[in-house]
């Protein structure tokens, strides 16, 4: 998932940024390490769904006699 690929993406990152002679030019130049992502504890509670055949009766155009 894109997530895992952030999170291989900045560890790769951040291991080359601090390795020897990375490390000398990355404080020169001013990179810094980059944080892990963080979602939000609200992006994390799934979403509330009704029931299906609800929704289906409710959109569902009425039938024409």
């Amino acid at each position: 998932t894109a997530s895992l690929n952030f999170t291989q993406a900045v560890t790769d990152y951040n291991t080359t940024r601090n390795s020897f002679p990375a490390v000398i030019t990355a404080s020169l130049f001013g990179f810094k390490e980059e944080p892990f992502f963080q979602a939000d504890p609200d992006a994390r509670q799934a979403p509330t769904v009704g029931d299906a055949n609800t929704l289906r009766r409710q959109q569902a155009p009425a039938a024409n006699n």
